[in-house]
């Protein structure tokens, strides 16, 4: 079987520290499969936040997921604390790759890759549209 390999960018726009819950784990007592992609809304929120933008609004639209994919690459356990890190893949007129790293602050070990493809979406007219000059901006574009 063919594995998911995620090429990470060779710098991030944006890092934080995000703090495993019990509400993270699953039955195995390891980080949920599914809540990856929560931890990597967390932050993409906490990006656009930090660049005057939310979900909702990013110049006149909002943004939606189109797509995502995830390399796991370690367990993550209660209580850890992860260096969570945002940067930039393939950018088209409509949507952009953005890319994260997780990382365990106190091994250095990565628990995960995360690849999400956003498009700009008009949620009023409900269609997708270019992307935004302020999105742009704080693409570093």
């Amino acid at each position: 079987m063919a594995r998911v390999e995620l090429e990470l960018p060779p710098a991030f726009l944006f890092t934080m520290d995000l703090p495993l819950r019990v509400s993270d784990m699953n039955y195995a007592n390891h980080l949920g499969n599914e809540r990856v992609l929560a931890l990597a809304q967390e932050v993409r929120v906490a990006w656009l936040a930090a660049s005057g933008l939310t979900e909702l609004d990013v110049g006149g639209v909002g943004i939606i997921l189109a797509d995502a994919m995830v390399e796991y690459r370690a367990e993550g356990r209660q209580g850890m604390v992860l260096e969570a890190a945002l940067g930039v893949g393939e950018v088209r007129s409509r949507s952009v790759e953005l890319l994260y790293r997780f990382v365990d602050r106190a091994s250095a070990q990565e628990l995960a890759r995360v690849k999400t493809g956003v498009l700009c979406f008009d949620y009023q007219a409900r269609k997708v549209v270019a992307l935004t000059e302020r999105l742009r901006a704080a693409l570093g574009l």
